[in-house]
């Protein structure tokens, strides 16, 4: 790799690194903003995690790639009944949000997080999906490709209606 290369990577992932971090002090300060939460669920099943999942969002992991400045990080949570998943997803650089789903690589959608999102330049999506989900429910063929790394996270706006940033969800960290 060129050095010129090494060094906007290393900007990148130190990006997503301090976006990590702001993301998780300031999980619980931030307001809802999407119809999909859930108030009902218990606090024991908010604390006990089975399983962290994580993505990172950029232009280059679109089919066809898109050239973008948009760029994010996601962070879902699944308890250990398997039954409720917790989204946490903020972008950066985007406007004009249609669209925020779970695509299988081939761009099959799996489900729709939220639609046709009011947005400023930085943008973060709180929400819940779950076994009783009456459009889509979690069920264990979903969760199990979730955990062998089988979905993608893809945000879609007016000016790519395919999706403008992408990114593989997996638990082995931030995939780059």
């Amino acid at each position: 790799m060129e050095p010129k290369s090494n060094f906007f990577i290393f900007i990148f992932v130190l990006i997503i690194i301090i976006l990590f971090i702001i993301f998780s002090v300031h999980h619980s300060t931030r307001p809802k903003t999407s119809s999909n939460e859930v108030d009902d669920i218990s606090l024991e099943d908010e604390i006990i995690t089975l399983f962290e999942l994580n993505a990172g969002l950029l232009g280059e992991k679109e089919s066809p790639k898109v050239v973008t400045f948009a760029f994010g990080i996601a962070k879902f949570r699944l308890n250990e009944t398997n039954k409720i998943l917790r989204y946490d997803i903020t972008f950066i650089n985007i406007v004009d949000v249609v669209a925020i789903s779970i695509e299988q690589p081939n761009g099959v959608l799996v489900k729709v997080l939220t639609k046709n999102v009011i947005n400023d330049k930085v943008m973060t999506v709180l929400g819940t999906w779950t076994s009783d989900d009456e459009e889509t429910p979690l069920t264990d063929k979903i969760i199990t490709e979730l955990i062998n790394n089988k979905l993608f996270l893809n945000v879609k706006t007016k000016k790519h209606i395919n999706g403008e940033i992408r990114g593989l969800i997996c638990h082995d960290g931030f995939p780059l």
